[in-house]
């Protein structure tokens, strides 16, 4: 099934279900794989979770395309996050590379 989330085209590419599991996972869910068309933020797919139970066609359409949306801006924002850290991190082991290559000049 095709969809559009936050303007991107995606695919709902597989459903499948888990058990609960105390205490990590507290209720039977259904898992749903989104496939995005074109990557967003260097995301090309995530997976959603419902509510284990039975759904009229349209209500779980819409949940899909609820949670769908939700879950790309939580977690393109996290990306987003992570690549500045990534970045910082970089940087900072630049620096250190840096003053270990000097310290290390007295060595010789």
């Amino acid at each position: 099934m095709e969809i559009t989330v936050l303007g991107h085209k995606a695919r709902v590419d597989h459903i499948f279900n888990r058990t609960a599991y105390p205490p990590w996972q507290k209720e039977d869910e259904v898992c749903i794989w989104i496939d995005l068309i074109e990557s967003v933020e260097g995301i090309s797919g995530y997976g959603i979770t419902l509510p284990a139970k039975k759904y009229e066609k349209e209500e779980f359409i819409k949940l899909i395309q609820h949670e769908a949306e939700v879950q790309l801006s939580v977690t393109a924002i996290q990306q987003a996050k992570d690549r500045v850290e990534s970045e910082a991190r970089r940087k900072k082991k630049f620096e250190l590379d840096a003053l270990t290559d000097s310290l290390n000049g007295y060595l010789r």
